[in-house]
């Protein structure tokens, strides 16, 4: 089972657990060597097994592989050179995944023409949802993510920005402006305010 699999698909969520992964170990391994070099094998061991069971999860089964292994050697107490050579192998794997993912999540996303007829209805429920504060308008908004980003363009940081802090009223400004750009979605300007 790859990383999307594990979540449904759902590759919004992917990318930022992906993102989270490159937050929290981008250092795992050093402090595994740091652990190591100390003489602390129960701190390395800790750092092995944490590095396995997150990168498992999404996928990554180069560093899982070679933590895993790494783990399994110092849960025997395996001598030292066996030690540095799962170390080495771990540091090659950890970095070049996290290059190729760093890489991978620096470029856009691809985003899907904008259809206005299609999205009139749901357009329309968005904004009544954010008029009334309603938090079901963050689920909607995440379904049609990829719509909202044609419709929005470069300006869909700023939307994703305000969802994030819970501002209904300006997600709902920035709607407002970009269904102005589109004949078809004009009428979705007026719609009430919360």
């Amino acid at each position: 089972m790859t990383g999307l699999d594990s979540l449904s698909g759902k590759a919004d969520k992917y990318i930022i657990l992906l993102s989270k992964f490159l937050e929290h170990h981008d250092q795992t391994v050093a402090r595994t060597s740091q652990a190591l070099a100390a003489g602390d094998r129960t701190s390395a061991l800790r750092h092995a097994h944490t590095l396995k069971g997150a990168s498992s999860i999404l996928g990554l089964q180069d560093i899982r592989q070679a933590a895993s292994e790494l783990e399994q050697a110092l849960r025997h107490s395996a001598a030292a050179p066996r030690i540095n050579d799962l170390l080495a192998g771990l540091e090659a794997a950890h970095k070049r995944q996290l290059g190729t993912l760093r890489q991978a999540l620096a470029q856009p996303p691809a985003v899907t023409p904008f259809a206005a007829a299609e999205a009139k209805a749901w357009l329309a429920r968005l904004l009544a949802l954010l008029s009334a504060d309603d938090m079901r308008s963050l689920e909607l908004a995440s379904a049609e993510r990829a719509a909202l980003q044609g419709l929005l363009g470069d300006e869909y940081r700023s939307l994703e920005q305000a969802l994030e802090n819970f501002d209904f009223p300006v997600a709902a400004t920035w709607i407002r402006q970009a269904c102005a750009r589109h004949p078809a979605l004009h009428e979705l300007t007026d719609a009430p305010t919360g």
